[in-house]
Order: structure tokens, then C-alpha cells, then sequence
């Protein structure tokens, strides 16, 4: 039976695409597109010639060949691949808490943030390509292990952040189905569940299944069942140092961190219908009430200063009259561009968003700022903006058809 499952699809599916097979396209490269829509020939047919599309428009072929990362990504991307599994598969540690997010998306657009993502996993398929001849196998799946150890909430609720994840997670989903083999997230804070949830509707079933999420205990033990301790730099709890002992391999191995000012873009500006502008003066504070009246509703922000940071916190104030940090105080740099984020309430009642500008003895600043509540589903709506079916349809920001080299 199982025999017939995977015969009949794959001989259809490689009639239906001979116009367009390659020499290279062997019996593992149907499967793959053939498991990613559930053996659906059509699905199947119809994710396969648009990925030859993207592939060919951005000549992706040749994309290690031509396309030179920029300095920015060059010194601030943290990660890489630093060995292979016992079977041969690349290993690829990133730091998530150590990528700004946000700083690269203030220098970069998100079309160079995808070439730059698909140069990466181009760079992972030829390494694949060699272990397969090294090895005599076929070499088609690769392991993530992501460390959260020091995310911060403010990446998350990031509305710019949040989108580009969702675009990244539709390129690799529509263009390298079935090469996840396991992505162990490690070190993942008390606040991942509400992480989890942005990122499990992006997520196919079969891919969502192979992740794993760890707290700050036991990954260690179950990542070195699948790997030697040598294929792992040492601050993971592997054995790999650097020439000069570093056991972050900082020699070879980029680290990441918060990106200077001088690599942003031109400053940009604050454009909502709703914009308010106010006076908060040094070591004060302002408040806005917000009646939320469905649980579920998403409370939105962006805002913007005339120059130097700003603080600002989320919280609701229960019955008795107490207050429940929702978002903690967090001071951000919002005078380049503005400040988006979002949080959904899981509970009604009066919630109060605070700019603080306490901490300063000296500086008054002018805010502009949107501060509002929608409805149940709304936001989450715009995330499924960028969901990979093939029934839906992305804006041309996030539509690998709108994108072109360079």
C-alpha cells in the first residue's frame, strides 16, 4: 500500500511536469513537493513551477555566484553552519537573541533581507550537495538549532519583525519544502508561547512537527543524540572553540548584537490618519485608557519621537484595582523610524498604555504616536496575509513574483 502511495503521484506528478524537468530532479526532489501538498499532484505541480518562477527571476542558481552580502548583514547575522548530524546533515546554529531584527529591517528592505536568506540557504544546499558525494547518500535535510537565551518581548511585538517572519517563513516553505529535518529552539523564554502562536499558523503541519522547544533545560542531552559534541560550538555545550579558544567560534562564526546608527536608513516618518503629537516633558509620563470590550482584541501602536528614546508599558487594571503588566517597561530607539507592536488581550476590561519619559532629568520629547484597539482576529488576519497556501494571495511586498534580483 504505502508502495502505491508514493508509485502512482510521483509518476503523474513527473508527466505533468515535463516541460519543465530537469536532469538534476531525481525521485527525492518529487517526493518532496509531492509530501509538501499532501501527495496532490495539482498542488504539487502548481508549487513546483511557481518556485521555478522565483527561482529562475532571481536567478537563484547563480546566486553564490553574484550576490555579495552587505557589510551590515555580513558583521550582524549570528550563525551558521558549524558541523553535521550523524547522518551527514548540516548543522545550522543561530542565535535569535542576537539578531536585531528590528536595526537590520531600520537598514535593509525586506527584498534584501530575502536575497540575503536565500543566499544563505543556497549556500546550506551546496554543502548538502558535497556531503552527499563525501558520503555517497543523499543528503537533503538540515537541522536548526535556535538559541533564545536573551530574545527580548520588544522583537516580538514588533509589527515590521513580525511581518518580515512571516514572509521569510513563505520562502522557505514554498521554495525548500521538506529539507527541515528537526529545529531544536532552545533556551526559550517564559513569554515563547505567545512567539509560538504567531508562528504556528505559517507553519505547515509536517514542519510544525518537527520542532522541538526547549526551555533552559534538557536540549543538551537530546541534540547530542543526533550529533558529536565536536559539530557544536562550546557555549552550546559542544566541544568546537574557535582558533584562539572562544567557545562562541567568534573567530568564524558571526555573533550578532544591537546594529549602530550609521548603518540606518534615512529617517522615516510616523504616517497614520488617527496620529496624535504631544509635549511629554522630562520625568514625566502619559497615559491612554483603552476599554476593551471582546477578549481577544489586539491593541495596536506605533509611534515616534523628535529625537533620543522613549519607554513605554502595557497594563490592565484588574477589579480590585491593582495592575497587571502586560508589557513590561521597555525603553526604545523610536526616533529613526517608528515603534510598531501589538499585544491581544486575553481578558476585558480598561487597559492602560503608558509613555515614560521618567528617566530623563533633561529632555523634553515630542511624541507622535496611534495607539488604538481592533477587533478579535483582525491582526492575526495580516499575519495569514503572508501564509503559505496556494489558494491565498500575498500582497506584491511578500508575492515572490514581485521580486527581482538585486
Amino acid at each position: 500500500v504505502n508502495n502505491k502511495i508514493y508509485f502512482y503521484p510521483n509518476l503523474q506528478f513527473r508527466e505533468r511536469c515535463t516541460d519543465i524537468w530537469q536532469e538534476n530532479f531525481d525521485d527525492y526532489f518529487a517526493l518532496r513537493w509531492l509530501r509538501a501538498r499532501n501527495f496532490s499532484v495539482d498542488k504539487a505541480e502548481y508549487m513546483l513551477r511557481q518556485h521555478l518562477i522565483y527561482r529562475n527571476k532571481i536567478d537563484m542558481d547563480n546566486i553564490t555566484k553574484w550576490y555579495k552580502p552587505p557589510e551590515v548583514l555580513e558583521k550582524y547575522t549570528p550563525g551558521g553552519i558549524t558541523g553535521h548530524d550523524h547522518e551527514g546533515c548540516p548543522v545550522w546554529v543561530f542565535c535569535a537573541g542576537d539578531f536585531d531584527m528590528r536595526g537590520m529591517l531600520e537598514c535593509l528592505t525586506p527584498r534584501e533581507l530575502t536575497n540575503h536568506l536565500i543566499y544563505l540557504l543556497e549556500l546550506c544546499n551546496e554543502d548538502m550537495y558535497q556531503q552527499s558525494i563525501k558520503l555517497n547518500r543523499k543528503i537533503e535535510r538540515r537541522v536548526f538549532v535556535v538559541d533564545f537565551s536573551t530574545f527580548s518581548m520588544k522583537q516580538i511585538v514588533s509589527k515590521v519583525v513580525r511581518r518580515f517572519i512571516g514572509r521569510a517563513v513563505f520562502i522557505y516553505e514554498s521554495n525548500y519544502p521538506e529539507t527541515l529535518k528537526k529545529a531544536y529552539i532552545v533556551n526559550a523564554p517564559s513569554f515563547f508561547p505567545l512567539c509560538w502562536k504567531i508562528l504556528r499558523p505559517l507553519l505547515s503541519d509536517c514542519t510544525a512537527s518537527k520542532v522541538e522547544i526547549f526551555g533552559k533545560e534538557g536540549w543538551q542531552d537530546q541534540i547530542f543524540k543526533t550529533m558529536d559534541k565536536d559539530q557544536v560550538p562550546a557555549y552550546f555545550g559542544g566541544t568546537l572553540v574557535g582558533p584562539t579558544g572562544c567557545p562562541k567560534c567568534s573567530e568564524w562564526l558571526p555573533q550578532g548584537g544591537p546594529i549602530p546608527e550609521k548603518f540606518y536608513r534615512q529617517n522615516s516618518t510616523l504616517s497614520a490618519e488617527n496620529a496624535q503629537t504631544i509635549r511629554l516633558a522630562k520625568r514625566s509620563s502619559h497615559k491612554i485608557e483603552l476599554s476593551v470590550k471582546q477578549e481577544g482584541s489586539i491593541i495596536n501602536w506605533s509611534f515616534k519621537t523628535n529625537g533620543h528614546d522613549l519607554g513605554y508599558a502595557l497594563c490592565r487594571s484588574r477589579n480590585d484595582g491593582s495592575l497587571e503588566d502586560c508589557i513590561p517597561s521597555t525603553r526604545v530607539d523610536c526616533h529613526i523610524l517608528p515603534e510598531e507592536g501589538f499585544f491581544t488581550c486575553n481578558a476585558q476590561g480598561l487597559y492602560i498604555f503608558k509613555f515614560d519619559n521618567t528617566y530623563s532629568w533633561f529632555t523634553d520629547k515630542l511624541v507622535t504616536f496611534d495607539v488604538n484597539v481592533a477587533p478579535p482576529s483582525d491582526d492575526f488576519q495580516k499575519i495569514g496575509d503572508t501564509k503559505n497556501t496556494d489558494e491565498q494571495q500575498l500582497d506584491s511586498s511578500n508575492n515572490p513574483s514581485q521580486m527581482t534580483r538585486g
